[in-house]
Parts: C-alpha cells; structure tokens; sequence
C-alpha cells in the first residue's frame, strides 16, 4: 500500500492503495463513483472510459499509480459541466440547427450548438 494524491472532478483525493490497482477500482470501490463500470476488463467495451489530462482513457487497464499528476473526469464530473452550461443559457437570434453530441461510457449528451450571428 501506498499513499496517493488524485485529482477527480476538482478535488484532491489521498488514499492509501496498492499503485498498481486498476484507477477503475479506486474510483469506484474508493471514492464511490458509479460513472465509470466495469464492462470486459479488456479495455475493449468502453464502459470503463474516464478523461485523463485531456484524454479518454480506459480505467479498468490502467493503474493508478500510472495517473501522476493529470487530472481525472468522470462521467460525474461531465455532468456538473453539463449543469452549468444548461443553467445558464446564452440568448441568441438564430440557433444553429445541428448539435453536438458528447459521449462518455454508455451515455450520450446532447448539446445544444453555438449561437450564429451574435
């Protein structure tokens, strides 16, 4: 065991775990998050997926010693994204017609697109 300093959703987290325990672990069964699950194992399904210093990486695969310092995003910390970007809409005169879809694990987001003309 070891003490480990990670950085999930904005905050600071130490914990005493073993480094090679898969971050999906340490995210779940240590911090009690439930975006992230469980899925193949393999690295392969994607239900795992998490966002690690700007990436999307497979959390049952990698260890959480392999973390450093980056800064990890769970399906949790999208959402408190999503919340203020909903709570606070932007008036505009004509909205663009497509959207942009944001997936994570097995959930798709749909966001409204950018303003045109102002």
């Amino acid at each position: 065991m070891s003490t480990i300093s990670l950085k999930v959703n904005g905050r600071l987290h130490t914990l005493d775990v073993d480094p090679e325990t898969p971050l999906l672990f340490v995210l779940s069964d240590e911090l009690g998050l439930r975006g992230p699950k469980f899925g193949c194992g393999m690295a392969q399904c994607g239900a795992c997926t998490v966002i690690l210093g700007g990436r999307t990486v497979r959390s049952c695969v990698k260890p959480v010693s392999a973390v450093l310092q980056d800064e990890v995003t769970t399906l949790e910390g999208l959402d408190d994204v999503l919340k203020l970007t909903i709570s606070a809409p932007v008036p505009c005169r004509k909205r663009r017609r497509e959207t942009f879809m944001l997936s994570s694990s097995r959930h798709i987001f749909e966001l409204p697109a950018a303003c045109e003309g102002g």
